[in-house]
């Protein structure tokens, strides 16, 4: 009993002498008075079990939060008790950054958490993924969704959740939340992603760098278990070719390339990229050319839209899928073009050409099997069969 007090709160202990006291004061009239000691002695049985349990709950909470603190940008805790379900018990500074809310006097307390999703859909489903798992004891989940800021910003984020009840049966959400554009998911494979795949055409997105995965970006609907979330730092780490292009957008052609795929100059870029990929190219062209004064265009300049698994026809005999990059660029006379950064993707024909079925794609070009000549020209910028490859 010595070990169990040192564990309880203040308040607890007051429990327990209370409940003694009245213990005593009800058994010393008498056999009359049994069921009332039994009923006391229950009743303490219950305050020590849950005193326990709330300790335990208490230090695995804590341990949480370090470890969500140390591997995460933001931790914040929401709540579905208020007036709204999963709103944020109190102000959280580094959300508040994140997201561009960070102005003096301004809170995110009591603010609903789905309202800071890039898309109603999105946000159907990350409350969905939240809502995931029981109440008994503490759970822990991982998904990704994107987020909104208050320029229209979309972004990619994974969210690290542990779900708890406090006293009184109240849920509450402890939540790591990391931005997975510049660094590797955490998460294992997902049963659940929040993100939404399906708003390519929805008029609202305005992020200059939205992630296009395969199922916006290839006409031929690839399987989407390699997709991921790509970034500058993950292609320089790559030890594939890299391959650079200047897109003429305003007569849709490839004003410049690097040496080694110069001979696509010229090239029409619906050619290039048939299907998907060409018409968010053209998407993104657009938002840059309805920019109306030059700030708008600064925006856009420090900005950067990164694809996956793009189809890219190299030649009428080869075609391939690339990972990369778009950004906007300015010329001597001012004028704006696309530049486009890519390296072969990994769903290259060198490396999938066997394990990809034709079961669910649309039309479209499909690579062809590498033969001992074309496992040399897979690579972006190597578009003849006989160009021997780089190193």
């Amino acid at each position: 009993m010595g070990q169990l007090h040192s564990r309880l709160s203040p308040l607890s202990e007051a429990w327990l002498v209370v409940l003694k006291a009245s213990n005593r004061k009800t058994c010393d009239g008498g056999g009359d008075q049994n069921e009332h000691c039994l009923e006391l002695e229950c009743r303490r049985q219950v305050i020590l079990r849950r005193t326990v349990q709330q300790g335990r709950q208490c230090r695995q909470l804590n341990a949480a939060t370090s470890l969500l603190r140390l591997a995460c940008d933001a931790v914040l805790e929401l709540d579905e008790d208020w007036l709204a379900d999963l709103c944020l018990t109190e102000h959280c500074p580094e959300l508040a950054a994140i997201l561009l809310r960070d102005r003096p006097g301004s809170s995110l307390a009591g603010v609903a958490f789905t309202d800071f999703v890039a898309t109603k859909e999105e946000a159907a489903r990350a409350e969905q993924a939240l809502n995931k798992g029981n109440f008994e004891d503490l759970s822990a989940n991982a998904f990704s969704t994107r987020l909104v800021d208050t320029n229209s910003s979309k972004f990619c984020t994974e969210l690290l959740q542990v779900k708890y009840c406090k006293m009184g049966d109240a849920v509450h959400h402890l939540i790591g939340l990391r931005e997975i554009t510049d660094q590797e998911s955490l998460a294992r494979p997902r049963e659940l992603d929040a993100t939404f795949h399906g708003d390519a055409d929805d008029s609202s997105v305005s992020c200059p760098y939205r992630l296009l995965n395969s199922a916006e970006a290839s006409p031929v609907g690839l399987p989407q278990e390699g997709s991921r979330c790509m970034s500058v730092k993950s292609l320089e780490d790559s030890p594939r070719p890299i391959i650079y292009m200047i897109l003429d957008m305003q007569s849709c052609t490839v004003g410049g390339a690097s040496i080694a795929a110069a001979n696509l100059v010229g090239m029409k870029v619906s050619e290039l990229f048939p299907g998907r990929p060409s018409e968010l190219l053209q998407g993104f062209w657009e938002e840059v050319d309805r920019c109306e004064d030059a700030s708008e265009v600064a925006i856009l300049t420090q900005k950067q839209r990164f694809f996956s698994e793009w189809l890219v026809q190299w030649s009428p005999q080869q075609a391939d899928f690339i990972d990369g990059f778009v950004q906007v660029v300015q010329n001597a006379d001012g004028a704006h073009q696309l530049l486009l950064r890519c390296v072969a993707s990994a769903r290259s024909p060198l490396s999938v050409s066997s394990g990809i079925s034709d079961s669910g794609r649309s039309t479209g070009a499909r690579p062809p099997p590498p033969t001992s000549v074309q496992a040399l020209s897979v690579l972006p910028g190597m578009p003849l069969p006989d160009v021997q490859p780089l190193h």
